[in-house]
């Protein structure tokens, strides 16, 4: 079965933010530890520096008599533990622009990715130190009028 073109984009984001390796040129190895949301609670993750890629709305305007333009809104949540996840988090808000930067078409799957903005936050557990921030994307992509399939 044919998946939708928002599912093959998200499949490719997720193949590229696991590229994101020390030994690929980036600054973190957070490429070990990707996940699609819904994923576990911050408290749970024990490995470190992750990424957790959730899609979200879809704005869809029509192009053309034939075509659809979907803007699909894309966030990065990026953390870290430790004495210097601060640091860290930043590094890994880097590595994941980076990593979106390397093809803004997905392989000619979207028209165009601009990057909206990005943030940093403090997360405290208990005796654990986490750091978060956030990347967020806008994706365009055009399909035939009302066949999200092409």
């Amino acid at each position: 079965m044919a998946d939708t073109k928002h599912q093959q984009i998200v499949a490719a984001l997720l193949t590229r933010m696991q590229g994101i390796l020390v030994s690929g040129a980036y600054e973190t190895n957070a490429g070990l530890n990707v996940q699609e949301w819904p994923a576990v609670e911050v408290s749970e993750a024990d490995e470190m520096p992750a990424i957790i890629v959730r899609d979200s709305a879809v704005a869809v305007t029509r192009e053309t008599n034939s075509t659809d333009l979907h803007t699909l809104q894309v966030s990065f949540e990026c953390l870290a533990k430790g004495s210097t996840a601060p640091s860290e988090v930043r590094k890994v808000m880097g590595d994941v622009i980076k990593a979106i930067g390397t093809d803004l078409t997905y392989g000619g799957l979207a028209e165009d990715t601009n990057l909206i903005a990005h943030s940093l936050g403090q997360v405290s557990q208990e005796d654990r130190r986490l750091g978060g921030g956030e990347v967020q994307v806008q994706i365009e992509y055009i399909t035939t009028h009302m066949n999200p399939f092409t």
